[in-house]
């Protein structure tokens, strides 16, 4: 996480956008505990299950 924190401060543009899956409490405490806040959701799907991802974004570094 350190060196992609340090490539994005290195663009004019440092934002960093991911998704995570929803179902993944883990991911989305480590994601957070770096800044990244829960934007949105994004739906898709696996063969004929229906998966749901948090659209998450880092707006400053």
């Amino acid at each position: 996480m350190r060196q992609v924190l340090f490539i994005a401060s290195t663009h004019a543009d440092s934002r960093i956008w991911l998704t995570v899956f929803s179902g993944n409490p883990r991911a989305i405490a480590f994601y957070s505990k770096h800044g990244f806040q829960i934007v949105g959701q994004q739906h898709f799907l696996v063969g004929a299950d229906l998966q749901q991802d948090h659209l998450m974004l880092r707006a400053s570094l």
